[in-house]
């Protein structure tokens, strides 16, 4: 995804301007791409389950100050490793929670969205970034149909199918904005940017 950092680096500064202070929580860290937006936040929880990248994480951390005496970072390998239980004190933790081309993977993703739901504060940011399948019912979408086992096996679990941002605006707790980006696509599907605001119902 080195492409889609370099592409969309503008955007992410834009829409991750209003971390300063509070906590982050970052979804499928990878590398840490995401960690030089969070340089002013307090608290950074990186979920990145290949365990072989948390060393390069670490790295990465101590390269934008998460490590510095005021802050706190951690890692953790699974999101259920951040809903720890169902005590008040472990939800809504976070100020802002970071999606970066995450939800092609997960096997469930109304299962993730609703962890994502309880862990994000209400007036709390949820940043988005992935790619997605065509409207069923389309030859594109066919296409990607056939196509996803093969897509699946070759890039580790990342499916070109999936309607993630649907089941986004679909959370009729929350405010969402995005934009789609027809001239970068993966497997056909448009990349698309958003930010969800959560609101008090």
């Amino acid at each position: 995804m080195d492409k889609v950092d370099e592409e969309f680096e503008e955007e992410r500064t834009t829409l991750l301007s209003t971390i300063y202070g509070g906590s982050v929580l970052d979804v499928g860290s990878g590398a840490g791409a995401y960690f030089r937006y969070m340089e002013r936040a307090d608290r950074v929880v990186a979920v990145e389950p290949a365990t072989l990248l948390h060393p390069i994480l670490q790295k990465a951390a101590q390269k934008h100050g998460l490590f510095a005496p005021t802050k706190q970072f951690s890692i953790v390998s699974d999101l259920k490793d951040v809903v720890i239980n169902d005590d008040d004190d472990h939800h809504q933790q976070f100020d802002h929670i970071i999606l970066g081309n995450v939800l092609c993977e997960v096997p469930d993703v109304d299962e993730t969205l609703d962890q994502i739901d309880a862990l994000l504060r209400i007036g709390g940011r949820l940043y988005f970034s992935e790619h997605v399948g065509r409207p069923v019912g389309t030859f594109r979408r066919w296409i990607q149909d056939w196509y996803n086992p093969v897509h699946r096996h070759i890039f580790v679990g990342c499916n070109c199918n999936r309607d993630s941002v649907e089941k986004i605006y679909a959370r009729k707790n929350w405010e969402v904005a995005s934009w789609k980006y027809e001239h970068l696509q993966v497997a056909m599907g448009p990349m698309i940017l958003g930010i969800a605001a959560k609101k008090d119902l």
